[in-house]
């Protein structure tokens, strides 16, 4: 289930709804006439008839009269209700606005389209093409809504001149803002780059490894990598991102997959036979294109919402930093509980791929063998991450980390299975279900057997067998 799914937060719902409409009900209270009536005796009116009679006004019109219009448009009473009239008029936008807004982040949680990658992508799309459109607009309208408030107000108790000075700065404000809003949408980030330790093996250096994965692609009918990177990085994953090796080599991109030294070297053939069908299952599905096109869409919605965000308010923060936050605030709330809905319903679409991946890497083995594979992996990372963490912390220098590894566990012992259920599998991209989560969608009940097997602390001799030890 989707949490951003639920009812809107407070937050947003006092923001957005409860405190426009209450507006509306103060102006409608205290001011009991019709939109029409107010419009009649404004200065609004006074001003559009001003336009219809353009020409007659260019013929008869002299300064003294010029003057006179404009002190009836300045003249407290016609401000008053002309303020009245645009607080009225931008409390129902901004419940329009955001009503849009909600509609749009219902779009983007409907569970529907998780069985779809293109249907998903097209509803991201047209949030990232629509999320700054709507920033903008309620920004622009909640800035001037206040400055309507405020006129109303100043012209009873300071001055009309002074009114009409504090408007002209808000409508500054909504333009600048508005602009750092659209300039957020013309930037663009470069793509990150891994950072690994390892090394890409061609087929002339490890032909082995490269006819072990065609075997498991060919059973599994699965898409081949066009590199393979064998490393210390505690987990196997599939990338198309560039990388950069410790050893100053690089990749450009290209569908690459990751092998790790520790883990093969713990591992069955059949066990890592299910990982590798695994992670080609992403390939053939075009996962990892789909990941990158959301991530670059996360990376834009980002740089949206940080155009109106400031640095958490310090104690010597300045009283035009309170201003800007206390102006930015509808348009703040209404943009984290967007970011928070797409966030988890790109959560929620990786969780359907790792599960469905699951389940054509079971092709490449067997249901029963990837759940084999799952759970010794899981229980085998602890030890490794350790050995490992120690070794990125000593600058990739530290010698021996495979019998480091046999020592740390010959010392300790594996972990307890059933006590790793609700783990969550290392990914340098990714957040994977829970193991148990995973278990049930395969369908595998635990029993004595794979708990034994799983938890034997002695490696295996694949690493020997491919030739890459």
């Amino acid at each position: 289930m989707i949490a951003a799914a639920n009812l809107p937060n407070y937050k947003l719902v006092s923001t957005l709804l409860v405190l426009p409409i209450l507006i509306i009900a103060i102006i409608l209270w205290q001011y009991p006439h019709t939109i029409h009536h107010v419009v009649k005796n404004s200065s609004v009116k006074t001003m559009l008839s001003v336009n219809v009679k353009y020409e007659g006004i260019m013929k008869t019109s002299t300064t003294d009269q010029h003057l006179q219009t404009l002190k009836a448009v300045v003249n407290s009473k016609n401000l008053n209700e002309l303020a009245t009239y645009c607080a009225l008029f931008l409390s129902f936008s901004i419940l329009l606005i955001a009503g849009t807004g909600l509609l749009l982040d219902h779009s983007i949680q409907n569970r529907k389209q998780m069985k779809s990658n293109k249907q998903l992508y097209r509803n991201l799309y047209l949030a990232k093409l629509f999320f700054p459109i709507i920033l903008i607009l309620l920004s622009s309208s909640s800035i001037l809504l206040l400055a309507c408030l405020l006129m109303i107000i100043l012209v009873k108790y300071v001055s009309s001149i002074f009114a009409l000075t504090t408007f002209a700065i808000m409508i500054i404000i909504t333009i600048s803002l508005s602009w750092k809003i659209f300039k957020s949408c013309t930037e663009k980030s470069d793509e990150e780059t891994l950072n690994l330790i390892g090394i890409n093996l061609t087929k002339a250096e490890a032909p082995e490894l490269w006819q072990f994965v065609q075997s498991i692609a060919d059973k599994g009918q699965l898409r081949m990598p066009d590199y393979i990177v064998i490393g210390m990085n505690h987990c196997f994953f599939v990338t198309e991102s560039p990388i950069s090796f410790w050893n100053g080599n690089s990749l450009s991109g290209g569908a690459t997959l990751y092998l790790s030294i520790p883990y093969m070297h713990y591992m069955s053939e059949s066990d890592v036979a299910a990982i590798i069908g695994h992670e080609l299952a992403h390939f053939t599905y075009n996962d990892i294109q789909y990941t990158h096109h959301f991530f670059t869409i996360s990376k834009r919605l980002i740089r949206n919402t940080t155009a109106i965000n400031l640095q958490p308010l310090a104690q010597n923060t300045s009283a035009w930093d309170w201003l800007y936050s206390i102006l930015t605030y509808p348009t703040l709330v209404f943009a984290e509980h967007f970011l928070d809905s797409y966030h988890e319903t790109v959560q929620q679409w990786k969780r359907c791929r790792e599960a469905n991946a699951d389940k054509i890497g079971s092709k490449a083995s067997s249901t029963k063998q990837m759940a084999q594979a799952m759970l010794r992996v899981a229980i085998i990372t602890p030890a490794i991450e350790y050995i490992i963490e120690e070794f990125w912390f000593a600058g990739g220098k530290k010698e021996s980390v495979l019998n480091s590894i046999q020592q740390l566990i010959n010392r300790h012992g594996l972990p307890d299975p059933l006590m790793l259920l609700q783990s969550i599998q290392s990914h340098p991209l990714d957040n994977h279900p829970t193991l148990q989560r995973r278990l049930e969608l395969l369908n595998i009940k635990l029993t004595d057997p794979m708990l034994e097997e799983a938890s034997n602390n002695q490696h295996s001799d694949l690493l020997k067998q491919l030739k890459l030890i």
